[in-house]
């Protein structure tokens, strides 16, 4: 059997396929189909159960979330399906109880296996109609309205997002995929742009208050628009400890920064609209920026620290890129 390493991704995905049925028992899930939903990052597969229900099964990137991480964020969203404000897909618990479960396949290991019931709907980002993009925004609101309640203590096993690379730094700067990238500047933009975002993670680090459990990937592929016109939230796997600025400079980062003006602004607009139907704004728009900067350090840093056999993207080619958006913002 070829090692996992050595596979193409589209070799990985079905091997991790066999991994995630190989996992059905622990759920008391039988299979009538399982496909392939997004191999992006985690492998998710769409499961169409012989019980008439449909799931999505998540099997996790190995080294990315531990085991009392994921659990925690069951806890959190079973705060958010309580509160009913916002659809969130239902955890599915295993027969012990634990909202995961840790599985072995041959050629794969050892890997966490997570399942939740499938949202209906399709992105928002396919058609940003800007009354489901209000609708999101004010999720958005609600999302830190429950987090705020439900407090840090409760969803301790999340990580604590108060530095910038609070998963592991990789020694950035001497990556050799940053050494290796033949653009210019890029070593210089990359610190300067780093200087900018540990001075905004420092500022809520000394406010003193309370780092509270969020979403942190709140972008319009991660929100549903159902038939009914709601909308829904999914993919809470990045969830953190941290502040709601920082969660609404994520947001900021897919929404507007890293699209055409004449795109992203609009958008943006319409999400700040329905935040403001539920809860006071927050966060200044040059905070934004420098948040923007943060989040794309924070997604070059993990992309490094990953086998690229796993990944959609050439390393050296995404530092280039991270570095020619970062050097944008630092001179806007």
């Amino acid at each position: 059997m070829r090692p996992f390493h050595a596979l193409t991704r589209t070799g990985q995905l079905r091997r991790l396929r066999q991994l995630a049925i190989a996992a059905l028992p622990s759920f008391g899930l039988g299979m009538r189909r399982l496909q392939l939903a997004s191999g992006s990052f985690n492998a998710i597969y769409r499961l169409d159960a012989d019980d008439g229900q449909r799931y999505a099964v998540r099997v996790h990137r190995a080294g990315y979330r531990t085991r009392e991480m994921v659990e925690a964020e069951a806890v959190f969203l079973q705060a958010v399906a309580r509160d009913g404000r916002v659809e969130v897909p239902a955890p599915v618990f295993a027969g012990d109880g634990m909202f995961t479960a840790l599985v072995a396949y041959p050629g794969v290991g050892e890997r966490l296996v997570s399942v939740i019931r499938w949202l209906p709907g399709a992105p928002i980002a396919e058609r940003k109609r800007v009354p489901a993009i209000e609708r999101f925004g004010a999720a958005i609101a609600t999302l830190h309205d429950v987090g705020s309640a439900l407090g840090g203590d409760a969803t301790a096993g999340l990580p604590l997002a108060d530095t910038l690379f609070y998963d592991g730094p990789v020694g950035l700067l001497g990556h050799a995929a940053v050494r290796e990238c033949p653009e210019p500047h890029v070593h210089d933009v990359l610190e300067r742009g780093m200087e900018r975002a540990e001075a905004v993670y420092s500022h809520y680090v000394r406010s003193g208050r309370e780092a509270i459990p969020v979403h942190g990937d709140l972008h319009l592929y991660n929100a549903q628009r159902h038939r009914s016109g709601r909308v829904g939230v999914l993919d809470f796997d990045d969830s953190v400890r941290c502040w709601p600025e920082i969660d609404l400079g994520i947001s900021y980062f897919y929404v507007a920064a890293i699209h055409p003006t004449d795109e992203g602004e609009p958008c943006w607009a319409a999400l700040r609209r329905g935040y403001e139907q539920v809860a006071e704004w927050p966060v200044e728009q040059t905070t934004l920026q420098d948040l923007a900067i943060a989040r794309q350090l924070s997604i070059l840093n993990s992309l490094l620290k990953f086998d690229p056999s796993t990944l959609d993207i050439e390393p050296t080619a995404y530092v280039a890129k991270a570095a020619q958006r970062i050097e944008h913002w630092l001179g806007s």
